[in-house]
């Protein structure tokens, strides 16, 4: 899968976009789960916004300003631009375009600009991306960094990325006065369309305004080629199946192409005042009706009549009329989209499970070279001797970084520079290999060349080209006699260039069409000597197709274009012996890699114009801009006094035996944070009408995934005076580990005081859980169930209760095995009255549904039957059984135990409109058989997890 999946069960709760890693870790302790759930925050919707965070903020980093320093505010008339000192330039350059965005944004709804928005922009990611949150009031996070190729669709990323997520802001909020006066008292997040129109709305309208002004992704070929090649396939998807729910490839990207080309296509089609018109419509409470109703009810046509015809105007691909001789190689399912080559062999990257396959010839049989977590791009050297190795970290800060693989002695070398991407090693004209890699800091990228004496990479860089803000290198490959070529988009313009990072002589050659983009450059030589430089190239008419621009030794050059497209299209072409291409194709669900003659396609020849510079990083001196206001410091606490209302009881309660009890559902959570979400308050009370008690509470949470903290304090009431009071406290840590893992620490802490039920006797209890988790657990394969890894995760258990009276201290640990399918899972000493629990599972069938079913507001994502096995032997552990292993595995077979075995079916269903698109129930049909004891002998369970 190319999704993220996170699991929470429904009685957990989270406020404000954030669950506690704690209360994870202490709700499935007993299980052996240890999950960390914070990196990413969502909202699913209007009551799952309660729980889940914002839909629009499918990439929000917790903590975005955590432990910065220095931090600061820029105001102009519509926003407060809030950033670090590394970002102060990328602030300026948007102060001084956001006022004329907004307008422009709201011009888009035939509107005009109402409320103040606060802005971050932050370096918490070297992940192109932004959100907009609307929880507890609007607020926008950019992530300052450049962007990938794939995400290089305007001419300024940072203006095209804010209008994006302005658009969100605009689009959400036409609401009446008496909801824009319950939003000032409970949160912006109160917005009939957050319920009314599905993500493939929400997203795609943000698209098509991105898209106006002929960039942005509806006129970029590679990203409309999703849409094509669903067409082509007879694939397809009905409105229903489109609106964000779908969680298989291309699952990410449906809501945005197809909801924003059908956008386009109804705003063309029925006119802008009546576009705007079905946006104002959709911020109202509609009586049963929801966005098919209001579609309806503004345009006079039913949504999904619309929607088909939208599908036929969709234009056909131009396919070749030559016989198609590619053949396709790889034996695994996938998705690729990086492959790299040299005389002896090429290799691809398989996109879910970062494993990296090796061919010697288009003849012989892939076999796997290496794997690693997060793999983005792959790049042999011209000698094969050496692969660059390019990765997002599993990290929460989602950090870029490089590693170098030794194909000898299988060693991989890091790369000790920071936030470097595209690395490839390279001989330059002093005779010396380096490591070069596209470097970058806030809105500018550089191209820097590290020395490498094939076992070490200097720290330092040797060579630096630096380029203005919007100009940005891609795939960088040697491309001989000291020589680097490599993509070059400077605003809207792309070229290819040919330099010498030594003196810094550059060749550069414009791309010969109109609206022309390059993606994944790689260096070859014709029959001739010439060399050759293969791209996958597309416009907004083609789908990617191969290219290869040809340079002769007496520097003549030509453009060599296909003419014709091919199903799944053309990315990522390398170069093989006898005039042979290897390529990734792109299918609706699924890729392939392929192999061809380079004349068995027709292509056609353009004179290559080039322009010769001293560097072609250095820009045209700038415009001078107008002043920019002065900035102010940052204080924080001034947001607070917006607030997030949430009518549900966002607290926990235990019992004297430190366990959970069932949740109240009658109260109200208030809370709040500001822009950056450096911490978050919330205070809660609840009521439980079958208990008579009631419940007050407040938390706190702060930091990122590098150091997490969170606190809650809680208090309960009876009719006759005070019940109990719980304090709890957690700190949290996870960072990468070596390939494919991550290491993960938390320490939490839980305190009661109170009478148990029943009881007048005061007392009190304590648990202190100390863990460590090492763990590999990733995904293996495009479907669902294929996960593997290995999770080990050995904890100290300090355990006190007044009430038994016990002292307990014990040291245990957690091993969960997973394979494609499979589960295993045992966990020694889970609690001071279990020695040890047991724990299997098999995917006996599951089968992917995709679909949603008109009229009746639910989406299927698959269904599956699973088997599972578990056994728990109980017994009353001593204090440091740990280190008595004889006497507690010789009584093994004395000790009262449980067998149960059950059978699940699983259907995974969500509701299928407005922001709950982002979230499924995986409902759990349990039909168990009780080995022992077997009174009960059967027994039959409902249970359910929300599945993000």
């Amino acid at each position: 899968m190319n999704t993220k999946r996170a699991d929470l069960g429904f009685v957990i709760f989270i406020a404000l976009a954030r669950r506690s890693s704690a209360d994870t870790a202490r709700a499935v302790h007993k299980q052996g789960v240890f999950s960390l759930i914070r990196a990413r925050a969502r909202l699913a919707g209007i009551a799952a916004a309660f729980l889940c965070g914002s839909p629009l903020a499918a990439q929000v980093q917790v903590g975005t300003l955590a432990y910065q320093s220095g931090v600061s505010v820029l105001k102009t008339q519509w926003f407060d631009i809030i950033y670090p000192p590394a970002s102060a330039d990328a602030a300026a350059a948007l102060a001084e375009h956001a006022d004329a965005l907004y307008r422009k944004a709201c011009a888009f709804f035939c509107a005009e600009p109402e409320v103040r928005i606060p802005v971050v922009i932050a370096p918490a990611s070297d992940i192109a991306n932004a959100y907009y949150n609307p929880l507890p009031y609007s607020h926008i996070v950019i992530y300052d960094t450049v962007p990938d190729a794939a995400a290089a669709h305007a001419a300024d990323y940072l203006c095209s990325t804010f209008l994006h997520e302005l658009v969100h802001a605009v689009s959400l909020n036409f609401k009446s006065p008496a909801f824009k006066t319950l939003s000032r008292i409970a949160g912006d997040e109160l917005s009939p369309a957050l319920l009314n129109m599905p993500l493939s709305w929400i997203e795609g309208v943000a698209v098509l305004a991105e898209s106006a002004d002929g960039e942005g992704r509806l006129n970029d070929g590679f990203s409309l080629h999703t849409v094509r090649q669903a067409k082509l396939e007879g694939k397809f998807p009905a409105w229903d199946d489109a609106t964000g729910l779908r969680d298989t490839p291309p699952a990410g990207r449906m809501p945005y192409l197809f909801g924003g080309a059908f956008a386009a296509w109804v705003r063309k089609t029925y006119g802008t005042e009546l576009f705007a018109e079905f946006w104002k419509q959709s911020c109202t409470l509609q009586a049963f009706q929801l966005s098919p109703g209001i579609f309806e009810k503004t345009f006079g046509a039913d949504v999904r009549d619309a929607w088909r015809q939208f599908m036929h105007s969709v234009p056909e691909p131009a396919l070749s009329a030559e016989p198609q001789t590619a053949r396709q190689i790889n034996a695994k399912r996938g998705l690729f989209s990086s492959l790299t080559s040299f005389a002896g062999g090429f290799a691809w990257l398989d996109d879910n499970s970062g494993a990296v396959y090796f061919c010697t010839d288009a003849e012989s049989k892939p076999h796997k070279l290496l794997e690693m977590h997060g793999l983005k791009r792959i790049s042999f050297s011209r000698d094969g001797a050496f692969l660059a190795l390019s990765r997002n970290a599993r990290s929460g800060g989602r950090k870029s970084e490089a590693y170098i693989y030794n194909c000898f002695t299988r060693e991989r070398i890091k790369v000790p520079a920071d936030s470097v991407r595209d690395a490839t090693v390279a001989t330059l004209r002093d005779g010396a290999r380096y490591v070069c890699a596209v470097h970058t800091a806030s809105q500018t990228a550089s191209l820097a060349c590290y020395s490498f004496d094939g076992a070490r990479v200097a720290k330092d860089a040797a060579y630096v080209l630096e380029f203005p803000r919007n100009a940005v290198p891609f795939s960088p490959v040697d491309a001989g006699y000291g020589r680097l070529a490599c993509v070059y988009k400077n605003g809207a313009a792309w070229s290819l260039a040919l330099f010498d990072p030594i003196s810094g002589e550059t060749r550069l050659f414009a791309v010969p069409e109109a609206g022309m983009t390059c993606h994944s450059l790689s260096a070859g030589v014709s029959d001739g000597g010439a060399l050759r430089l293969y791209f996958s190239w597309a416009t907004r008419s083609t789908f990617p197709r191969a290219g290869f621009l040809e340079i002769e030794p007496a520097g003549n050059a030509a453009w060599h274009l296909a003419q014709a497209d091919v199903s799944g299209g053309v990315y990522a072409p390398s170069p093989l012996p006898s005039e042979t291409l290897a390529y990734a194709g792109a299918f609706f669900g699924e890729g392939g890699i392929f192999v061809q003659r380079v004349s068995g396609e027709p292509f056609k020849a353009l004179p290559a114009k080039s322009r010769s510079a001293a560097f072609f990083g250095v820009a045209e001196p700038e415009a001078a801009r107008p002043p920019v206001p002065a900035s102010a410091p940052y204080k924080p606490l001034r947001y607070w006094k917006r607030v997030a209302l949430i009518p549900l009881p966002l607290v926990t309660r235990y019992d004297e035996d430190l366990e959970e009890r069932w949740p109240a559902f009658l109260g109200v959570t208030v809370g709040t944070t500001d822009p950056g979400e450096q911490l978050i308050v919330y205070g809660t009370g609840s009521f439980d009408p079958f208990r008579h008690e009631g419940t007050a509470g407040i938390a706190w949470r702060g930091g990122n995934s590098s150091l997490l903290f969170d606190a809650a304090l809680a208090a309960s009431f009876k009719k006759d005076g005070f019940a109990q009071n719980t304090v709890r406290h957690a700190v949290s840590s996870a960072l990468p580990l070596g390939a494919n893992g991550s290491v993960q620490f938390l320490n939490d802490t839980l305190w009661f005081f109170g009478k148990p039920d029943g009881s007048a006797e005061w007392g009190h209890a304590a648990r202190n859980i100390l863990q460590a988790s090492v763990s590999t657990v990733r995904q293996s394969g495009l479907d669902y169930h294929e996960v593997k890894g290995l999770s080990f995760a050995p904890f100290l258990d300090l355990f006190y209760s007044g009430f038994a009276p016990k002292t307990y201290q014990n040291v245990g640990a957690h091993v969960t095995v997973y394979a494609p399918y499979l589960l295993t899972r045992a966990t020694l000493f889970p609690a001071h009255d279990e020695f040890l629990r047991g724990y299997a599972r098999a995917t006996l069938f599951s089968t992917e549904i995709q679909k949603g079913i008109p009229y009746v507001t639910l989406f299927v994502r698959r269904v599956s039957v699973l088997l599972a096995y578990e056994r728990l032997y109980k017994r009353e552990n001593d204090s440091w059984d740990i280190f008595k292993p004889a006497g507690c595995f010789g009584s093994l077979g004395a000790a009262p135990n449980e067998e149960t075995l059950t059978l699940s079916a699983v259907p995974s269903l969500g509701i299928n409109t407005g922001a709950f698109t982002y979230a499924a129930f995986d409902i759990y049909f349990d039909f168990m058989l009780h080995i022992r004891p077997k009174s009960p002998l059967f027994g039959f369970g409902l249970t359910g997890k929300i599945s993000l």
